[in-house]
């Protein structure tokens, strides 16, 4: 599982932070090869049994097809590299992804209802602006994320500039889906709705 003594995959080295999420494991990591990036590795669970690690790589596959299409847009975390760990049966697929700068929306808005308010009217105006863009740029190919939420926002307020987080969801869209890029706007207006009232 890892190489030279304690690194994940011979090449990243695991901090401290662990998470759960769609596609199983999600941890901080720094990438000895990029003068150590900060980066999150996301795996599936190596204790899940096959077909359940199999359907997780799917997921992955997903978010991995989602960040190709979107790269070079500044608000979607870049997909920075990917591998297989682990040899025979119990080998897995991983994503490292670029590490989101800034702080969680969800995490202001309860700062500021904690304060007995909202987030400045012109800070939710650009979060919007900038989370509107990366929906288009998505849907005009078509793909949704099929998780708009502001759990997956996150805001740098010093260069202004919105991170959008796990696509683990995401959806190629066809004819005859179940799911449509309507789901990602009705999402949004959830989004808007918290936003601008403070009820996460």
């Amino acid at each position: 599982l890892y190489g030279n003594a304690s690194l994940f995959d011979g090449r990243y080295r695991l901090g401290e932070g662990r998470w759960e999420g769609a596609v199983g494991v999600v941890r901080e990591a720094f990438d000895t090869l990029a003068n150590d990036q900060r980066v999150v590795i996301k795996h599936p669970d190596p204790y899940l049994g096959p077909e359940m690690r199999a359907y997780k790589e799917q997921l992955l596959d997903l978010e991995a097809e989602a960040l190709r299409r979107l790269d070079g847009q500044p608000q979607v975390c870049r997909m920075v590299g990917q591998g297989r760990v682990g040899s025979g049966p119990g080998a897995y697929r991983y994503l490292a992804i670029e590490w989101a700068d800034g702080q969680p929306v969800s995490a202001l808005l309860q700062q500021a209802a904690g304060q007995g308010g909202c987030l400045p009217i012109g800070t939710v105006l650009t979060i919007l602006v900038q989370l509107a863009e990366v929906l288009a740029q998505a849907h005009r190919q078509n793909l949704i994320n099929n998780d708009v939420d502001v759990k997956h926002l996150y805001w740098n307020p010093y260069a202004r500039s919105l991170k959008i987080i796990d696509w683990g969801n995401a959806k190629v869209v066809s004819s005859g889906a179940s799911f449509t890029l309507r789901d990602d706007v009705t999402q949004f207006a959830d989004v808007m709705y918290c936003l601008l009232t403070g009820h996460v």
